[in-house]
């Protein structure tokens, strides 16, 4: 009964550092989809640019992204491997335009992507027809 006892006290106590440990943390970081993505101020603005970028190429934490960003990473990377099924939403158009964007005006930026999303060049192989239509130099 002893051992139970002290089974039962050690668990307590691990279960009550496991919720101090993970409340110390923070909520992890959550985004709400903005009406329409905000492409354009990645585009016309470095800043902007830059931060984009760091969201893309960053790791899947999402810790350097806001809910613009988000949408561009999550959608880029969904649309270089799939497309938009036919008809594009406004936002798939948005995510093309900035992609294409990235394709024509910041070459070393657009090998990044690549080199995350595209490694192996598959995507790029199979999807090119579907990447000049919407305007990315392939």
């Amino acid at each position: 009964m002893a051992h139970l006892q002290a089974a039962l006290c050690t668990v307590a106590t691990l279960a009550a550092l496991l919720v101090a440990v993970c409340a110390q943390g923070g909520p992890a970081q959550s985004f709400a989809r903005p009406e329409r993505l905000d492409v354009d101020s990645a585009i016309h603005n470095e800043t902007r640019f830059q931060e984009a970028m760091a969201c893309i190429l960053g790791e899947d934490d999402y810790r350097l992204c806001d809910h613009h960003t988000v949408g561009i990473k999550y959608d880029g990377w969904r649309m270089l491997e799939r497309g938009c099924g036919g008809t594009c939403t406004p936002d798939e158009q948005s995510v093309y335009r900035f992609l294409a964007y990235v394709s024509h005006n910041k070459p070393d930026q657009w090998r990044r992507i690549l080199d995350k999303f595209d490694p192996d060049g598959k995507l790029q192989q199979s999807n090119s027809e579907q990447w000049r239509q919407h305007g990315i130099k392939v």
